[in-house]
């Protein structure tokens, strides 16, 4: 089935963008955090866990790793004092991202990668975000509704020209008049966008 780009919401998609870019500075800000617990380097997929999960996995890596570090010790008070510093350790992780990151969008994790222990925008999320925030439609009703308006607005074209009025160049069913927006603007976006 044919699908046709009506438009793209330019303004939501720089929005979402500078959200990415401000949720990547506060990722970066954690990694020092995250050396803090000694359990290796930082990965996409625990950054991920560190964002949406609560740190659940990274509880989970630190606690099996400090039950392994502590088999050798014969101390029972010893092991479990050095355990409760690990699960300390996390919770102050926890923290540190919820405050570095209180705010932020963090849903747009999945535009983010870690790479040689920094924390980038993966190439292709520009695009993506643009993709999310553009309007389609593939109904043939609702293409033939579309290109109908397109022929009325190159009709008011002509006829302001043949008027020898300044003509509003309509190309975009959005705008027929500048600077504001009016019925019929309302109605096209009801129609199209608002389902």
């Amino acid at each position: 089935m044919e699908k046709m780009k009506i438009r793209t919401n330019e303004s939501a998609a720089s929005s979402q963008f500078t959200d990415l870019e401000s949720l990547m500075n506060g990722c970066n800000k954690i990694i020092p955090h995250f050396k803090e617990l000694g359990i290796g380097t930082l990965t996409t997929e625990l950054l991920g866990d560190a964002i949406l999960n609560d740190c659940a996995k990274i509880a989970s890596i630190a606690s099996q790793q400090a039950q392994n570090d502590t088999k050798s010790i014969k101390s029972p008070s010893i092991r479990k004092s050095m355990i409760e510093g690990v699960e300390r350790a996390v919770f102050v992780f926890e923290q540190e991202c919820a405050i570095i990151l209180r705010g932020e969008n963090r849903n747009l994790v999945k535009y983010l990668t870690v790479k040689k222990s920094c924390v980038e925008i993966v190439p292709e999320a520009k695009e993506a975000i643009e993709e999310q925030n553009t309007y389609f439609i593939s109904d043939p009703k609702e293409i033939e509704l579309y290109n109908l308006h397109i022929a009325a607005c190159d009709a008011i074209n002509k006829f302001m020209e043949a008027l020898e009025v300044k003509p509003f160049h309509l190309t975009s069913p959005y705008r027929l008049f500048p600077d504001h927006a009016e019925p019929a603007d309302c109605l096209y976006s009801s129609f199209f966008t608002d389902k």
